[in-house]
């Protein structure tokens, strides 16, 4: 009986950053680390001091604990993949879970992606997967999104519990086709080929173009 648009608003919540990663890994380790602020007395960041607690805040909210936005936004989308009623919201899943794991990997390189979230299926100790494999597997999701979403289903369950968007597929199409823009351009230097077809595709296809997107 629960109601999975709960589930999905959290996950909104999470991706917007909470005060356990932003202040952890932003505000007191990598600000800090980069000298946008500094202290003469707290040790973290200020002098490159390791800390494995300040380092992992990203990943430990999103992967395990009560914030659990991967697990999240893993089960929704099980819930929804085969749910008409939520054919479009499915499609807004999968892209919050792209931006997630882009940032996810970003900061940490190989990272458990394909096997994670899936705690309920069995699988406690999901396997590292390559930066690569999992930035090919985004932009594939992303592109999918994009034949979904230019077509979308006229049904609108999500409504008020897309707090993003509020269920207007026009603008999750170009969250997709942005954020697929922006991995186009993280792999610039290590695959241009690669970069350069993505890129050229989001383009094609249609990104932000004003602050309402």
């Amino acid at each position: 009986s629960m109601d999975y648009k709960l589930m999905f608003t959290h996950v909104q919540s999470q991706i917007a950053g909470s005060d356990w990663d932003v202040w952890r890994n932003g505000c007191i380790y990598a600000a800090n680390m980069m000298q946008h602020t500094s202290s003469v007395d707290w040790s973290y960041g200020v002098f490159y001091t390791w800390s494995e607690g300040y380092n992992a805040a990203y990943l430990d909210g999103f992967y395990s604990g009560r914030r659990g936005a991967i697990r999240n936004i893993v089960e929704v989308l099980d819930r929804w993949k085969d749910d008409p009623n939520y054919a479009n919201e499915y499609q807004y899943a999968r892209v919050m879970k792209a931006f997630m794991f882009h940032r996810m990997t970003d900061l940490y390189g190989d990272v458990p992606y394909f096997e994670a979230g899936k705690a309920t299926s069995g699988i406690g100790y999901p396997k590292y997967d390559t930066q690569e494999a999992i930035y090919d597997d985004l932009l594939k999701e992303l592109d999918e999104v994009n034949t979904a979403l230019s077509n979308p289903s006229s049904n609108n369950a999500i409504k008020t519990s897309d707090v993003i968007y509020q269920g207007d597929a026009g603008k999750w199409r170009r969250f997709a086709d942005s954020l697929m823009l922006r991995l186009a351009m993280r792999v610039t230097k290590v695959a241009p080929d690669k970069a350069k077809t993505w890129a050229t595709k989001a383009l094609s296809i249609g990104l932000f173009a004003n602050a309402d997107d």
